[in-house]
């Protein structure tokens, strides 16, 4: 293979595993390997040392356990997609990037993709301060990849939490038709507080001090040099600092991809930047 990049999908359903290839075929940069069994799973680790593992099992917690034998966990980086009537609770306390969703819900909304996207960057971004700090900062690339793992964990929760609150609503206006006056009246206030709650400020005060202690001082810097930075500017490079694409944006904030478009050029306005210097690139680079 020409290709030092790998992600290990494996599953025991032959439908979720072509799912789950498709959703990451954009990663032009990966190679990916497949698996169906706990004994391939192990030897494909390694013989390839994959990036990323994805496992899609009904019986996970067993699989966790085989891999806990072989390997350290803190040395994997997992994204667990749990079966839909799985009551079974992973309580992996490792330092991996240990995430665990719904194979169900990771589909909705094409959230797998996403997701799957949010945790390469994590990665790619620990690796690269491993490689720089090889002898004298393991203990500094270990931190930050913890925090990196807060960070995306609380906006994949963040994604999850707006996806069910939705769902919830679209179940009440369904109720409300049925229902006499008096009831209705209750569904109504409770269609009220879920509004309230979906656009909560208090989500972007809290990723705020996620993404501060992964980036110090990127916020009051950037606002320092460019004061025209309105607070909403601001969240914007938070964003596309974290390398979210216009999509992950939308469904962040609730709007649609016109809005950003348009947001991000003004921001490359405010900012200086000329037609042909990339907004990404330039906030990425930004006090690094």
């Amino acid at each position: 293979m020409n290709k030092d990049k790998f992600i290990l999908v494996a599953s025991d359903n032959s439908h979720a595993l072509a799912a789950i290839i498709k959703n990451i075929s954009g990663f032009e940069q990966y190679t990916c390997i497949t698996a169906t069994k706990v004994s391939n799973i192990i030897e494909l680790v390694k013989s390839f040392k994959p990036d990323l593992i994805i496992l899609h099992f009904r019986e996970v917690k067993t699989v966790l356990k085989s891999l806990q034998f072989f390997f350290k966990l803190e040395n994997l980086n997992l994204y667990c997609l749990k079966h839909k009537f799985c009551n079974t609770e992973l309580n992996y306390t490792s330092k991996s990037l240990l995430f665990i969703q719904s194979y169900e819900d990771a589909l909705k909304n094409n959230s797998l993709k996403t997701n799957i996207n949010y945790l390469l960057v994590l990665i790619q971004n620990a690796n690269n301060l491993t490689k720089k700090e090889v002898d004298s900062k393991k203990s500094i690339s270990a931190s930050y990849k913890n925090r990196n793992s807060s960070l995306a964990r609380y906006v994949l929760e963040l994604d999850q939490k707006k996806t069910l609150l939705h769902n919830l609503e679209q179940r009440i206006k369904q109720l409300c038709i049925d229902v006499d006056i008096s009831t209705r009246s209750k569904l109504v206030s409770l269609l009220s507080d879920i509004k309230i709650s979906k656009s909560n400020k208090n989500h972007w005060e809290d990723f705020k001090i996620y993404f501060e202690n992964i980036n110090p001082s990127f916020i009051k810097k950037l606002s320092f040099q460019f004061p025209k930075l309105t607070s909403k500017d601001l969240k914007y490079c938070c964003y596309l600092k974290m390398n979210m694409s216009n999509e992950d944006i939308c469904k962040l904030l609730g709007i649609n991809q016109e809005s950003v478009r348009t947001h991000k050029y003004r921001l490359k306005r405010k900012l200086t930047l000329s037609k042909e210097e990339n907004l990404q690139n330039f906030l990425q680079a930004f006090l690094q």
